[in-house]
């Protein structure tokens, strides 16, 4: 999957559209989804290249910052302690 994220817009593909993005993602929908989950660092997941993003590192840090992670993981985390 390949996605283009335009000022908090997201597009994803299969291929690489070719178009003007300030960040582009390379990366499995799981691998992803690991990390939105809590599963997977974001840091675990770019060292080991599961996550793949591309742009300057502002851009890169901004769509990070997006993307996040689950907003209610810390909620179900202290439910199941």
């Amino acid at each position: 999957m390949v996605a283009g994220l335009i000022g908090g817009n997201a597009t994803a593909t299969h291929q690489d559209p070719r178009l003007p993005t300030p960040v582009r993602i390379k990366c499995t929908l799981s691998a992803l989804a690991n990390v939105w989950l809590g599963h997977t660092q974001w840091f675990d997941a770019l060292r080991d290249r599961n996550i793949i993003l591309a742009g300057s590192s502002g851009d890169i840090r901004a769509a990070i910052a997006m993307l996040g992670t689950n907003r209610y993981l810390a909620t179900l985390d202290a439910a199941t302690t």
